[in-house]
């Protein structure tokens, strides 16, 4: 009796991580046949969005400095900043628009000497997004 009780155990907890993934998937039926999710818009546009972490008092010089337009974009002044402001590493993420398409190309570092020291670490990925006018409604 004593066996029997450890094996039923045990095979209770290998199969009980089944019965919580069949609990959780979602059917056609459940989702609804003219139900869209969230977001689901037309992805028309490419984004370039930048996530960094200002140096060690250098976050108002790195805001301002993220805020002025660069003119070597195709679109300089499609583009907005957002200041974190409690719980994560970052402190700014900026998404510019680069509209329909996008060519990347490894051409050296772009940011000027002089403004190197503002950022402690920064991140970029390239995301397809709504039209530009889809998002700042969005946005507010």
């Amino acid at each position: 009796m004593k066996s029997v009780i450890p094996i039923l155990a045990t095979t209770l907890l290998i199969l009980s991580p089944g019965t919580f993934v069949q609990a959780q998937s979602s059917t056609p039926s459940a989702i609804g046949k003219g139900a869209a999710p969230a977001g689901a818009g037309k992805r028309t546009d490419v984004y370039h969005v930048h996530f960094t972490k200002a140096a060690l008092g250098k976050a108002v010089q790195l805001g301002d400095w993220l805020k002025t337009p660069d003119r070597s974009n195709p679109m300089p002044d499609h583009f907005i900043v957002l200041r974190h402001q409690d719980g994560d590493a970052w402190d700014y993420v900026v998404i510019t628009h680069l509209g329909p398409k996008a060519t990347v190309e490894a051409a050296g570092t772009a940011v000027p000497p002089d403004k190197r020291d503002l950022s402690e670490w920064h991140t970029d990925t390239f995301v397809n997004g709504p039209s530009w006018e889809e998002f700042t409604r969005a946005m507010g």
